[in-house]
């Protein structure tokens, strides 16, 4: 193997090292995206909780109320002030309790939509330093071999005509 098997030897390794920088940066965006959407699932199952649980809170607000008044019925009364203000407060609890439920299941919910952005907007980032790595590299390798380069085989003789004083 001669000399001039050198510079296909430095630009295969570079290729190689560039497309290993890409690979890896690909590989990242990927497993950002893919834990993104196990967030986005945890999201979707927080806010079906809350529904459920803000549910089951209505159905035992209205058992509540439903015992009050038969309770009322059954001891003679009427459905007077008191009923009524004993009535709306089981009604106002039960609502707080239902919206309560939702509140934390949401706020669970939104905070694993957030991670999941954050998750892809990581992968987006390390997917694009990978390209700029390979870039860099590619760059750096060609920038190598210029460098070594004999003088009576390159164009320029060896130097690059534009960082000569003067011009």
């Amino acid at each position: 193997m001669g000399p001039a098997a050198i510079p296909i030897i430095m630009i295969a390794s570079s290729a190689i090292a560039a497309g290993g920088a890409v690979k890896q940066g690909n590989e990242a965006k990927a497993a950002a995206d893919f834990e993104a959407a196990q967030l986005n699932r945890r999201a979707g199952e927080a806010r079906a909780a809350g529904q459920r649980a803000s549910l089951e809170e209505r159905r035992q607000g209205k058992l509540v109320e439903s015992r009050a008044t038969a309770v009322n019925a059954s001891t003679g009364g009427g459905y007077d002030k008191t009923m009524e203000s004993i009535l709306s407060g089981i009604a106002d609890d039960t609502r707080y309790r239902s919206l309560s439920a939702m509140y934390e299941t949401g706020s669970a919910a939104d905070s694993y939509e957030t991670d999941a952005k954050m998750r892809r907007i990581t992968g987006k980032n390390k997917q694009t330093a990978g390209y700029i790595s390979a870039g860099s590299t590619m760059l750096s390798s060609f920038g190598s071999m210029y460098g070594r380069a004999p003088a009576a085989q390159t164009d320029l003789g060896g130097q690059m005509p534009w960082l000569k004083s003067g011009v």
